[in-house]
């Protein structure tokens, strides 16, 4: 395992290809880098591109061998300069031909013939950077990522966003629930990063231990800036692969040749939690991923075999995941109706109804707090709109939007928020959250006073103790 995941960041992410869809106009005006892209279909855009570009190369020939005060001879390679005017180019044309738009709905990049000053605009500015800057510039990918964020940051939506490569890679297995590596925790401290091997995983079998510090993957030594994503990406990879890992431990470098193995990140904890007599089944999932069905159904399993005769379902802190999940999740304590209502643009709304999946029918209560969002949020909504469940603890997060998440080519995904949703009621919970029936302040009581109310309520549904609910909270 690793130590950073999908779970980091709020997410409902649903599984289909982008297609040109937000639920929100575009700012015109402020989009003159995303228009960049838009030139490459056209042929004659094409044309005054490669225009400029050999105008450029004519005059980087000019300066080759002539002397610059202070600086020297002053050598420009024609490949370096088109290679790092089209890669940037060629990015932000995947992005904006994949997700940016003129309006609201399945609408459609503006015509050639209007993009007129935001075009020349932006290529101005290209083409100033390529011909002026003096100092360093950084690689043509890290132009290319910037000018993509900076189109994005004109939405004014934190859940539209471009996600790189790495990042990318740990969020698909944290929503995969598994992935290929060595079974270790990769974490940050005091400027250097650390393992802490699992239990009978590669990592451990192979020597690794508790506090070793990593200092080079295949031979690369890692840099003083690295991030726990771009180290966790080094270190995962394909099944059976083998990845070579340079550790220090007291003062002495060690390297280990270790196999990746096929390594599950399980979302679903439970166990047996008696209760004043009553044998309450707690499960805890902290994130909807597509193992989130199948482990539920083998928790519910063994907590009846168990005896179980009350649930109690911990959503707290758990940030989302994929959208299907969170409908198989609700399916196996739902009898029928909808789950979920998606709003598309335009109005028009989809229904996500309750899947014909074995149902359990014992009491339950669900934890929340103000970490529970998106499908978390959609669990608990659609279960107390049936009347199924009591939410216990305190309000939600309230993430009642829906990203499409459209995977690019070089490794990075680009997030698109294109509908939003409502509770099979039709309540929006969209920066309101949902307020529980049972209300615990955070921090306050007992060292966990949310689960001991929680259990208290279900001891009430028994017929044990009677809870006092929160005045003035609607259902």
């Amino acid at each position: 395992m690793t130590g950073t995941g999908a779970g980091s960041s709020y997410g409902l992410y649903a599984r289909y290809s982008l297609t040109s869809v937000r639920c929100a106009p575009l700012p015109r005006s402020r989009v003159s880098a995303a228009t960049i892209a838009a030139i490459l279909v056209t042929k004659r855009a094409s044309n005054r591109i490669r225009r400029s570009c050999e105008q450029r190369l004519a005059r980087s020939r000019l300066a080759e061998g002539t002397a610059m005060a202070g600086i020297g001879r002053m050598k420009i390679r024609r490949v370096a300069i088109r290679q790092r005017l089209w890669l940037a180019l060629t990015v932000i044309a995947i992005a904006c031909a994949a997700g940016f738009l003129a309006g609201c709905g399945y609408a459609r990049l503006r015509s050639p013939s209007s993009w007129g000053g935001d075009l020349a605009l932006a290529l101005e500015a290209w083409r100033s950077l390529q011909a002026y800057y003096c100092g360093p510039t950084p690689p043509a990918t890290e132009l290319a990522y910037g000018a993509i964020e900076g189109s994005l940051a004109t939405l004014h939506d934190p859940y539209t966003r471009l996600v790189r490569p790495a990042a990318n890679q740990i969020e698909q297995d944290s929503l995969r629930g598994r992935f290929g590596g060595i079974g270790a925790y990769v974490y940050q401290k005091d400027g250097a990063i650390w393992l802490r091997p699992l239990p009978d995983s590669p990592a451990s079998r192979a020597g690794i231990r508790e506090g070793d510090r990593l200092i080079a993957v295949d031979g690369r030594t890692l840099p003083e800036d690295a991030t726990t994503d771009q180290v966790v990406a080094l270190v995962r990879g394909p099944v059976g692969s083998t990845v070579n890992i340079t550790i220090e431990r007291a003062g002495i470098q060690l390297s280990f040749a270790i196999v990746r193995a096929d390594i599950p990140q399980p979302t679903v904890q439970w166990q047996m939690m008696p209760y004043k007599g009553l044998p309450v089944g707690y499960v805890r999932i902290s994130l909807f991923s597509e193992r989130t069905a199948s482990e539920l159904d083998q928790a519910l399993a063994d907590l009846k075999g168990g005896g179980a005769r009350a649930l109690m379902l911990d959503l707290r802190a758990n940030p989302g995941g994929l959208l299907d999940a969170a409908v198989e999740v609700a399916s196996r304590f739902l009898a029928e109706g909808d789950v979920v209502r998606e709003v598309m643009p335009g109005g028009k709304q989809r229904l996500y109804s309750v899947l014909p999946r074995t149902r359990t029918d014992l009491p339950l209560v669900v934890l929340v707090d103000g970490g529970s969002a998106s499908a978390a949020e959609i669990v608990a909504g659609a279960l107390r709109d049936d009347g199924r469940a009591w939410l216990v603890g305190s309000r939600t997060y309230g993430k009642g939007s829906v990203q499409y998440a459209y995977q690019l080519t070089d490794g990075s995904s680009l997030h698109v928020t294109a509908a939003l949703w409502l509770t099979p009621a039709g309540h929006e919970i969209n920066g309101k959250g949902l307020m529980p029936d049972y209300e615990v302040a955070p921090g306050t009581g007992s060292a966990d006073a949310t689960l001991a109310r929680g259990l208290d309520v279900l001891a009430a549904e028994a017929g044990l103790v009677t809870p006092t609910p929160v005045s003035g909270t609607a259902r």
